[in-house]
């Protein structure tokens, strides 16, 4: 079920009703070890933990290095369905699971999440939650833990993007994102990457890498943490 919200609770065995759209049944892959640092980043393998943030794990989705048995399967966080291994949108449902208790319904590609027609609830009891969807550029500025949404097309394809943003300041805000660049993060750095921002007599920006992708807007959840506290895979 496209848009709206699956028949089925999304917590506990009966998750596992959850609308696949075909996919194979969700099995988690082992975990690689996190990939070696070097000086010139290395796309890491399928399943390679890139980073962590706030005890949530970042993981690489880089297909060509991906098995053939891994393809396709999706992820359950405690019985409750996130996504495909390891795509954006798994990473974003994950997050708000765990930090938040929230879920969206399901979706076929990442910037259908920024449409009003995509429903938030509460993972215990399905109770509909009122997020504040903001435009970039918009008076209201994301926070730690709102969703950064990008349209499809460009460097986007045909599906677009989302990540979470997970500190904002006056001029960057830092996100971590699956299957983007694939690559472990930095020792000295607790993001994925960092995003120019800027404070407009209108509102807040947020710049796009390139000219090739468009930033849609943030979605601010109203149980999200105020603070985190990231760190490194060890």
């Amino acid at each position: 079920m496209i848009g709206t919200y699956a028949t089925a609770r999304w917590l506990g065995a009966a998750a596992r009703r959850w609308p696949t759209h075909g996919l194979r049944s969700a099995r988690v892959m082992p975990t690689p070890a996190l990939c070696a640092s070097s000086n010139a980043p290395t796309r890491c393998p399928f399943g390679t933990i890139l980073g962590v943030c706030d005890d949530i794990s970042v993981y690489s989705c880089y297909n060509a290095a991906c098995p053939k048995k891994a393809r396709g399967l999706v992820h359950f966080h405690n019985g409750v369905f996130t996504g495909l291994q390891w795509q954006c949108v798994e990473l974003a449902r994950r997050y708000l699971v765990v930090r938040s208790g929230v879920t969206f319904s399901s979706i076929r590609f990442a910037y259908e999440i920024f449409a009003p027609t995509t429903g938030f609830a509460t993972v215990a009891d399905e109770r509909p939650v009122a997020v504040d969807r903001c435009h970039n550029g918009a008076p209201t500025r994301p926070r730690a833990g709102s969703l950064l949404i990008w349209d499809h097309g460009g460097h986007m394809k045909e599906t677009g993007h989302v990540a979470v943003i997970t500190r904002v300041t006056d001029d960057y805000v830092d996100i971590i994102e699956q299957n983007h660049d694939d690559v472990v993060w930095p020792l000295d750095q607790d993001y994925s990457r960092r995003l120019a921002a800027s404070v407009t007599k209108d509102g807040y920006a947020i710049a796009p890498a390139s000219t090739n992708e468009t930033i849609l807007g943030w979605i601010n959840i109203p149980a999200s943490s105020p603070s985190l506290s990231c760190r490194n895979a060890a």
